[in-house]
């Protein structure tokens, strides 16, 4: 059986780098790493997401630790 993904919605948008980022995409590119620039912008931004996601369940951690603290009464 052949299963045919779907490609989900693409938006076009214009983004500002420095000289000095563009060549590195370009670099990676042409290395071989990333099959087009646009493939190294959506890496970036899935680890980005990913990093955010880690960072707000760090602060709910640190959060409800704090709450422990707090409820578990006067230092001792």
């Amino acid at each position: 059986m052949l299963l045919i993904a779907t490609m989900t919605k693409i938006d076009k948008i214009s983004i500002a780098i420095t000289r000095e980022q563009h060549a590195k995409i370009k670099a990676a590119v042409e290395r071989g790493d990333y099959a087009t620039t646009s493939e190294v912008i959506r890496t970036a931004l899935r680890e980005w997401e990913l990093k955010e996601e880690l960072r707000r369940i760090e602060g709910e951690r640190i959060g409800k630790l704090w709450d422990e603290g707090i409820a578990s009464g006067p230092a001792r």
